[in-house]
């Protein structure tokens, strides 16, 4: 989700003659406001260096751990009682050697489907939203490898189609603890760059980072920079004679997509307070919503118009077109309120939800619990 950032000040070092500090010390006076002192920085690759050598860091958690030894590093002469907003990057994307460790082909059964009724994760013998496939490779797949491949045959229900339920191949990932949707090469794709064997090889070498732009930039609709899209294909190796299936991981960057070389991150803030000579942190409760969310939320008056929770209902996630951001922020701050009844003021929570804008995808909010007792967006 897009964070707007507003800084006080940026604290930056600046090497002098004398002492190095002093710039520092001039702008943290400038924000005095009497006994305690406020400060916002944003993170610079020689403040990283003190804990990691990498300019990011992998969650929130990670963040909270590692900072306060960058604050001591840097303003040691801090007193108890100080405030500081931290901005830092934060790994969206943790980046790994993509290549498929394990390859399975599969259909789902009329068991597999009488399965997920009776736990209540599906209504009917189709899928028909994302949530409905990930029940059905956690039920199959309960310890999945890294880097796990399926090739899955399954009913997708669709009611703008004709007929509107249909048989579907599609190929599953399993990466950093989940599953993920990949973009399957089609035999067109491979035909459109002159592929008629229908896969790709070393000889292709930069070629095919170039042939994976295209087939996205011509498919994806709605691309965001710093979205990431992982393509499965067939390649085929000189040295064994055989032909497997390999995925890329692909990031954007507003104009193209190339291969992900490095871990996808964004901008985050994080809340700390020097409390006993110690920097606390101000930690985020994290959630992801379940399919039993949507349906929990669809029933609750006065979170959104009929029409939003009817979709809400029927197809498990948020469209942008019906759901405002005071509406989520409102269905959230219900679900919180269900989950963590006895949260204290203040109580930050990131949460993750399935939206839809002509595709759907993952996206998060964070909202926080005011002096009213009400839900509002936090920073």
């Amino acid at each position: 989700m897009k964070k707007f950032l507003y800084l006080i000040c940026s604290l930056a070092l600046t090497a002098t003659a004398c002492d190095p500090m002093d710039d520092v010390y001039d702008e943290l006076d400038a924000v005095n406001t009497g006994s305690d002192l406020k400060m916002t920085l944003t993170l610079n690759a020689d403040q990283y260096k003190v804990v990691t050598n990498k300019s990011y860091f992998l969650s929130e958690e990670d963040a909270a751990a590692k900072i306060p030894a960058i604050l001591d590093n840097k303003f040691p002469h801090l007193d108890n009682g100080t405030l500081a907003t931290i901005t830092y990057n934060s790994v969206t994307t943790p980046f790994s050697n993509t290549f498929v460790s394990n390859e399975v082909t599969y259909t789902v059964t009329e068991e597999d489907y009488n399965a997920l009724i009776a736990q209540g994760a599906i209504k009917y013998k189709n899928f028909d939203s994302p949530d409905d496939i990930v029940a059905l490779l956690n039920y199959k797949y309960p310890n999945a490898a890294d880097k796990q491949l399926v090739k899955l045959t399954f009913n997708w229900y669709s009611g703008s189609a004709s007929p509107s339920t249909q048989e579907v191949t599609d190929h599953f990932f399993f990466v950093n603890g989940e599953w993920v949707d990949t973009y399957v090469v089609t035999n067109a794709n491979y035909e459109a760059v002159d592929h008629t064997k229908y896969s790709f090889s070393s000889s292709d070498g930069a070629n095919l980072d170039l042939y994976l732009d295209k087939f996205l930039r011509e498919s994806v609709l709605g691309a965001k920079p710093g979205d990431v899209q992982y393509v499965s294909y067939a390649y085929y190796s000189s040295t064994s004679r055989t032909t497997t299936q390999r995925v890329t991981a692909m990031a954007f960057d507003g104009t193209s997509w190339t291969a992900l070389k490095d871990s996808v991150t964004e901008e985050a803030t994080l809340n700390f307070s020097k409390q006993k000579g110690i920097w606390v942190p101000d930690l985020s409760i994290r959630y992801t919503l379940v399919t039993d969310d949507y349906n929990w939320i669809a029933q609750q008056e006065g979170v959104a118009d009929a029409a939003a929770t009817a979709s809400l209902a029927r197809y498990r996630n948020f469209d942008v077109a019906l759901w405002s951001t005071e509406n989520i922020v409102k269905a959230m701050g219900a679900l919180m309120k269900k989950y963590y009844p006895n949260a204290k003021v203040d109580q930050k929570f990131s949460i993750t939800y399935v939206i839809y804008a002509g595709g759907t995808s993952s996206t998060s909010i964070k909202i926080k619990l005011n002096s009213a007792g009400k839900y509002e967006l936090a920073d």
